[in-house]
């Protein structure tokens, strides 16, 4: 039986937290051709903290689940920063920066809770439009640290320009190997990563 063709549009839709990119796909003719790559903050987190002009279950059906990533905290090779613990001490009494791809976004949510649960520690976010500015601003020391998904650090790591100091799953990162999980280290996370789905329009398949 021959394979049917699928034709896709391919649209890449920055910043604003993924919210330009549903929003895009919400308005998108019902066609079978017009497909969104969500997150969990996308698709949940972000439209229950506020009124963003969509809702997942209402306007969206769900198609496939694509992959799942964890999270894990990058900081520059050649900073002072070597560990997660050496960090906390550092945060006790520094204004420390940690750098996510905006507020509401899962690994915000992650990292913020994971330091209140810290007594002591406090560390100042900064929210940028998308994990390319969180990485641009680690490079360019605008944060002390970054809190990405496992992937995005991954580039950095390979050029050598950045370090994993720890991982959010439940086992050691495949890409970290090296990277005590927060929970090794005595810290662990009540969100441990994210899966991205495939969504549509919901009348595509009525």
């Amino acid at each position: 039986r021959a394979a049917l063709p699928i034709v896709a549009r391919t649209m890449v839709c920055p910043s604003g937290a993924g919210v330009t990119g549903m929003l895009t796909g919400k308005r998108a003719a019902p066609d079978g051709h017009t497909m969104v790559v969500a997150t969990p903050g996308t698709a949940a987190l972000t439209p229950n903290r506020a009124d963003v002009g969509y809702n997942t279950p209402r306007d969206f059906r769900a198609v496939a689940k694509l992959s799942s990533a964890e999270f894990a905290l990058g900081a520059l090779k050649d900073s002072d920063i070597t560990s997660f613990m050496q960090l906390l001490g550092e945060a006790r009494g520094k204004d420390l920066t940690y750098g996510s791809p905006g507020v509401g976004l899962s690994q915000y949510m992650m990292f913020s809770d994971l330091l209140e649960r810290i007594p002591g520690v406090r560390m100042r976010h900064v929210p940028y439009k998308g994990a390319w500015e969180v990485a641009t601003a680690l490079l360019a020391r605008h944060v002390d640290v970054a809190v990405l998904m496992d992937s995005d650090l991954l580039p950095l790591v390979v050029s050598g320009e950045a370090v994993a100091l720890a991982t959010s799953g439940v086992k050691r990162s495949a890409l970290f190997p090296d990277a005590p999980t927060f929970k090794d280290l005595v810290f662990d996370t009540l969100i441990k990563g994210v899966w991205t789905g495939l969504l549509v329009p919901k009348s595509t398949l009525d």
